[in-house]
């Protein structure tokens, strides 16, 4: 089986930022399907959007491949006692 995991890129609206409504509009545009769909040519990666599927080379490579998921609030939940544990083991 092949698999790989899903690296997560962010982007938010700061609290009082002084443009929110345009901003708010920028991020509807980078979700938009419109947008979604040039991710695998433009950014070779997968869409957001569960309703847009890769096509072209990224839905080659990744055929057959699985796509883990992280729950990222249990990541961060732990993620203080994990650093912790990193830090012990590698004597830091």
């Amino acid at each position: 089986m092949r698999s790989t995991f899903a690296i997560p890129y962010f982007a938010g609206l700061a609290a009082g930022a002084p443009h929110a409504d345009n901003g708010k509009k920028f991020l509807d545009f980078l979700l938009s399907a419109e947008v979604q769909k040039t991710i695998p040519t433009d950014a070779l990666g997968q869409a957001t959007r569960s309703d847009v599927q890769a096509e072209g080379r990224v839905s080659e490579v990744l055929k057959g491949v699985e796509v883990w998921q992280p729950d990222w609030t249990a990541v961060v939940a732990t993620l203080d006692a994990d650093i912790a544990a990193y830090t012990k083991a590698v004597g830091r």
